[in-house]
């Protein structure tokens, strides 16, 4: 399952801000990888000012955006995803910097939702978990 963690100084972000947030990633995500909504998971992590650093500098304007999703995505869906996340963002960050990374995973057998193995990517078996918003 994709999982994108925002990390933000203290009020980076309204609580109205990060549904909006939140779907923009999602729909980001599906629309590249054709993956099902359900998957996507986004976590707000507030960073205490005075703990968010660059270069060994103190960096309270920082927002930094972590996606950690299936291996197997070709250098333009992994572009996509990232040039997306950034375009979404813009309304949001206001003067901080974002950085955006992705990191990935292996999904089969690795990752299991309610108990059940994620199925191997392009199977039938994913196709059906698309379809009916989760494992069955």
């Amino acid at each position: 399952m994709p999982l994108y963690t925002l990390y933000y100084p203290p009020g980076a972000f309204t609580q109205w801000e990060k549904p909006a947030i939140a779907k923009r990633i999602t729909d980001v995500h599906t629309s590249v990888t054709g993956a099902g909504a359900f998957f996507v998971k986004v976590i707000f992590v507030p960073v205490p000012a005075g703990d968010i650093f660059s270069g060994g500098e103190l960096d309270d304007q920082l927002v930094r955006i972590t996606g950690v999703i299936r291996t197997g995505r070709d250098t333009e869906a992994r572009q996509k995803i990232l040039r997306g996340v950034w375009e979404e963002m813009q309304e949001f960050l206001g003067e901080r910097k974002c950085e955006i990374h992705l990191e990935e995973t292996l999904g089969e057998n690795v990752i299991a939702e309610n108990g059940k193995f994620m199925p191997e990517s392009g199977t039938e078996e994913e196709k059906r978990w698309n379809a009916n918003g989760g494992p069955m």
